[in-house]
């Protein structure tokens, strides 16, 4: 068992590098679409996770609330959604799939842990065509991207006082972005270069947590991610016919540069039931951004708020007896504002369940959500989305020493 979690976890690891397909014109904005999902348990709460911890499933984005009994927890996600799309054009249909994070955290000493986490920050997918007309008759420009930035987080997790623990990580960041363009004419065979850039991005930051909890009653969590400027390694490639007529690798001085984010979060119990409310900022007004990039970038504001109600876990009781009910709601800002100078705003309504098993010390975490995102007549795009998230967490007593028999 414990070979098989180790392989998974390192061929997890190496996929969740790659961003997941996403096939949404609003993607193409700035780095990418934000990912804000802790794992599959914040998704069926409306992206909620500071104010409402978790003994069990691993928080992919505050280590403070790595706590519990002293077991070594793993944990992976991922999932599949289906898009709607419809601008001043027309209307088209896709489908994306792929990893949400993916974690792990081993006991060290009394109440503390250290572990590693990959997750997205943001994931990039757009295929669209233009239509043009210049001085050669109507033509069509076909455009498409894709990449996305990745975070990795090395994390320690320690009490510090009474009911309060610190999370301290170091916080990678890499990734990938690749943008193509090329123009065909409708009256001639005739085609332009086309132009291919390619960003391969690494950079390092920091990142603090802090948790508060007071059994059966308040909670209170923070996360504080600071400032991270990622080198550019950048490719241009021009071709023609199916043959390269240029291509040059370079290091501009320019760098990607991610913002502060602060986000914070309260919860309470309510008898069985949990309720939260979470806020993060993100401070992308002050970021220097690439000049390959046109858009302007604005700060942006996520709120959310979240519903759960879990039984006391018997492993007699009947199935529907002993599942985690959940509910919430979110709206997120796009941080990077359009050609019509509209800041796009993702509205969505989430839902999930989690079924515990290993006498209830792992669970298997199922989330839905309906989501809308853009407005055709402020953004030129409207999107409505459908997603499902689904989340592994199980948990090992590893390196216990065996008791010797008498």
């Amino acid at each position: 068992m414990i070979r098989l979690i180790i392989i998974t976890t390192l061929v997890l690891a190496i996929a969740c590098i790659t961003p997941a397909w996403c096939d949404s014109a609003l993607s193409s904005l700035g780095y990418g679409l934000p990912q804000p999902a802790a794992n599959a348990r914040s998704a069926g709460m409306g992206m909620v996770s500071l104010g409402m911890p978790d003994t069990l499933g691993l928080n992919l984005l505050s280590p403070a609330s790595w706590s519990g009994s002293a077991t070594t927890r793993f944990g992976f996600g991922g999932n599949f959604s289906s898009m709607y799309l419809e601008d001043v054009f027309g209307g088209d249909a896709s489908d994306q799939a792929g990893l949400t994070g993916i974690g792990m955290a081993i006991p060290i000493g009394k109440d503390r842990f250290v572990g590693f986490t990959v997750s997205p920050y943001t994931r990039m997918q757009y295929e669209w065509e233009v239509r043009s007309s210049t001085d050669l008759g109507a033509s069509t420009i076909g455009q498409h991207g894709i990449g996305g930035f990745s975070q990795i987080m090395a994390a320690l997790s320690t009490p510090v006082w009474d009911g309060v623990r610190l999370g301290l990580a170091v916080r990678p960041i890499i990734g990938k972005v690749d943008r193509h363009w090329r123009e065909k004419y409708d009256d001639t065979a005739v085609k332009s270069a086309g132009v291919s850039v390619s960003d391969r991005f690494q950079g390092i930051g920091w990142a603090l947590s802090c948790q508060w909890n007071q059994p059966e009653a308040w909670t209170v969590g923070m996360s504080l991610f600071g400032p991270t400027s990622a080198g550019i390694e950048r490719q241009t490639v021009i071709f023609s016919d199916g043959y390269a007529q240029y291509d040059q690798k370079e290091e501009p001085s320019e760098r990607y540069d991610l913002p502060w984010d602060f986000t914070i979060g309260i919860g309470r119990w309510i008898g069985r039931h949990r309720t939260g409310f979470e806020a993060q900022w993100q401070g992308w007004d002050g970021v220097e951004k690439p000049a390959v990039l046109t858009d302007d970038f604005t700060d942006a504001l996520r709120l959310g708020v979240g519903w759960e109600w879990a039984p006391e876990y018997r492993p007699l009781d009947p199935l529907w007896r002993i599942f985690t009910f959940r509910g919430g709601l979110y709206t997120q800002d796009h941080y990077a504002v359009n050609v019509t100078g509209h800041q796009a705003r993702r509205i969505a309504l989430t839902g999930g369940i989690s079924i515990p098993y290993y006498t209830g010390k792992s669970r298997i975490d199922i989330a839905i959500e309906i989501g809308w995102m853009g407005d055709k007549d402020l953004d030129k795009i409207a999107e409505r989305t459908i997603g499902f998230t689904f989340g592994f967490n199980h948990s090992e007593k590893w390196f216990v020493g065996r008791r010797k028999r008498n």
